[in-house]
């Protein structure tokens, strides 16, 4: 799957779905902390647009939160090493402080896959807000996501 399509995929993807947050911003090539994040979409949870009734109930029960999906693709044709996702990882969080968001989607995909201690790291990272999806693009699939809630509906949304 070449990299465009993939971003532009989950992008449409985000957009369409108001059930979880209204994704009303999108930025593109965001450079933080010598990482590329291609694309970042952010969204409220305390707006959701579907139907007069769902938006009623949203706004009455659903704290309004900030939430995105950051999503950077590697070309390297080596796979990524802790370190490297530990780099991403980092400056994701840097980027959650300053916007103040209150969870993300951090999406790590390539074509070169990943070592198995890289898709251990993922599955068993436990940040609450935060779940990671390492995505292989040659093969177009999800090699490893956080085994928690927000991981399993990323998952959903953020495959290829």
């Amino acid at each position: 799957m070449d990299k465009e399509e993939y971003l532009s995929k989950v992008e449409r993807k985000l957009r369409r779905n108001y059930l979880i947050a209204t994704w009303d911003q999108a930025k593109r090539n965001v450079a933080l902390n010598d990482v590329n994040f291609d694309l970042i979409v952010m969204g409220d949870t305390g707006k959701i647009s579907v139907g007069f009734l769902a938006r009623l109930f949203a706004s009455a029960f659903l704290p309004r939160r900030k939430v995105a999906a950051m999503v950077t693709v590697t070309e390297e044709d080596r796979p990524i090493s802790v370190e490297g996702l530990v780099k991403i990882v980092n400056a994701a969080k840097g980027y959650m402080a300053a916007e103040k968001l209150h969870w993300i989607w951090l999406v790590t995909a390539n074509y070169a896959g990943f070592l198995a201690n890289t898709l251990r790291f993922a599955e068993e990272y436990y940040e609450g807000n935060i779940a990671i999806l390492l995505v292989n693009l040659e093969k177009r699939e999800v090699s490893a996501f956080t085994q928690t809630g927000l991981g399993r509906t990323g998952l959903r949304l953020l495959k290829p």
